[in-house]
């Protein structure tokens, strides 16, 4: 045998190889595609408020100023639908040791709450 002709089955045995994995690479990414949207899922709204209420309680008792006073000012946007957290915005403007600026915009979010309340 020369070594042309075994240079030849060499590559020829190899483009079989690859054209096989190939194959496979993609018949495996067509079943996962296929599986995926298949799949359907399903984001239940009390797990959200769970998750948003746990954030926000988090943020509001252990954050830094700046995260404090964001997560306030988007409390005082919400309205009526952030009632649960009156005490907690109660409770960081009693507290002394907090920021001053924590405090005031705390206080201006319960106004804002208060005025979207009587609307």
């Amino acid at each position: 045998m020369t070594l042309g002709r075994l240079l030849r089955g060499l590559c020829v045995l190899f483009l079989a190889v690859m054209f096989m994995v190939a194959g496979c690479t993609v018949t495996a990414a067509w079943f996962v595609w296929r599986g995926l949207s298949r799949m359907q899922i399903v984001v239940e709204p009390a797990a959200v408020k769970e998750a948003m209420n746990y954030w926000v309680t988090e943020t509001l008792q252990k954050g830094d100023r700046e995260s404090k006073i964001q997560v306030i000012e988007y409390l005082g946007q919400a309205g009526p639908a952030v009632k649960d957290f009156v005490p907690l915005l109660t409770g960081l403007i009693e507290d002394d040791d907090e920021d001053a600026a924590v405090r005031a915009a705390a206080e201006n979010a319960l106004k804002k709450i208060d005025q979207h309340q009587e609307l």
